[in-house]
């Protein structure tokens, strides 16, 4: 009697153990950062009227992460709106092999140790510190790669072993968008800045999204937080 008695009470205690780790990780899957700022659908992503921003991040994503902290504190003193791109289904997507094979620019090769070897005018420095905007005002940003399998995938012009300053930030007219449907929403985190139904300017991944942030008057950085 005394062992059936155990039996139920172990029983009982995984069982209880079990539920709460399942009530656990149904809540985790629920949290969401943003879940007292005023979201927006993205079809009516411009027509809020005035002058707001529009934060559009997901769930999980490594440099929203990076930016979440500064944008929950931007929100406490700005016009701000937030659209998880999971509802942002039929957005128009950026095609960035294609942009990569038609920006990235071969810089250096390397040799079978690795060592790299710039072509005469490049190196790494010149991209890294670059101040180029492209055709449309926007600040560029480079990364430097040596081409591999992975990076051949992105950039079919590519070739194993060269060097390459690979752009980063995405080529995109915003200004003369009239329909949330051409709205193009290249990859996550990025931040628009949107008057009377117009981009004004738009703030792409977790470091130029910080920079523009805590530039942004009123801004107080948040305790404990380092640079993207």
């Amino acid at each position: 009697m005394k062992k059936k008695n155990m039996y139920l009470i172990v029983v009982s205690i995984m069982g209880f153990l079990i539920f709460m780790l399942l009530l656990m990780g149904v809540q985790k899957a629920d949290e969401n950062p943003y879940r007292n700022i005023k979201s927006i659908s993205y079809e009516n992503a411009l027509n809020e009227g005035g002058e707001y921003y529009l934060y559009v991040y997901l769930i999980g994503c490594p440099d929203c992460e990076k930016a979440e902290p500064y944008v929950l504190e931007f929100a406490k003193n700005a016009n701000l709106y937030v659209l998880n791109v999971k509802d942002a289904t039929n957005r128009t997507k950026y095609n960035w092999e294609q942009h990569h094979e038609l920006n990235d620019i071969e810089i250096g090769t390397t040799d079978e140790n690795g060592t790299i070897t710039y072509y005469e005018g490049e190196s790494e420095e010149k991209y890294l510190n670059s101040l180029n905007i492209d055709t449309f005002g926007h600040k560029m940003r480079y990364e430097i790669e040596i081409a591999d399998e992975n990076y051949v995938e992105s950039n079919s012009k590519a070739e194993i072993g060269k060097v390459y300053a690979s752009l980063q930030t995405p080529i995109i007219d915003y200004s003369n968008i009239e329909d949330v449907n051409h709205i193009n929403i290249p990859a996550m985190p990025i931040m628009f800045h949107i008057k009377s139904g117009t981009i004004l300017e738009y703030y792409f991944d977790a470091p130029e999204i910080i920079d523009f942030l805590t530039k942004y008057e009123s801004f107080v950085e948040p305790a404990g937080c380092k640079r993207a």
